[in-house]
């Protein structure tokens, strides 16, 4: 059912895929604390899945050609041997599905449970949040509003 993969792991593959990824995750999940949300998934995930599965269309259709392809490749400039939407748009569209509505949310739960561990929640009757500064901000909001509306009653 797939093809074969000649050239699985390679010093290009773990560059591109491999430390960005690594660097992604430590920059949202350690360094900024970046709360992924589930909704995340349906708002990002499921249009870019879409513009990415009509590039890799577009990319055969128009013969554009792709650099990492050696003369040694198939013929077909795909971006991904699996995605060879000519030979087998069956097997192109079951990885694009699959990625979209499996792989991804499996991912992205685990992700958002990450970031679950990094949020901190501040309760209302925390003493530090009643600070003398916090209480005559909310004591100037408070004159400026009365203030409004006797503007507005003149």
């Amino acid at each position: 059912m797939f093809p074969k993969f000649e050239k699985l792991i390679t010093a290009t593959s773990i560059l591109a895929h491999g430390i960005i990824c690594g660097l992604v995750l430590i920059d949202g999940l350690v360094l900024n604390s970046i709360p992924a949300q589930l909704r995340h998934w349906a708002e990002l995930f499921i249009p870019y899945s879409i513009i990415y599965s009509i590039w890799s269309i577009l990319q055969l259709v128009l013969e554009v050609d792709n650099p990492y392809t050696t003369d040694d490749d198939s013929d077909v400039d795909t971006i991904y041997s699996y995605l060879d939407w000519i030979s087998s748009p069956a097997m192109a569209a079951a990885v694009v599905l699959t990625m979209t509505f499996v792989m991804a949310p499996i991912v992205h739960i685990i992700l958002w449970g990450l970031s679950l561990l990094g949020r901190r929640y501040i309760q209302e009757n925390d003493t530090d949040t009643d600070s003398e500064a916090a209480k005559s901000h909310d004591a100037d909001l408070e004159t400026e509003e009365m203030e409004d509306i006797d503007l507005e009653n003149k």
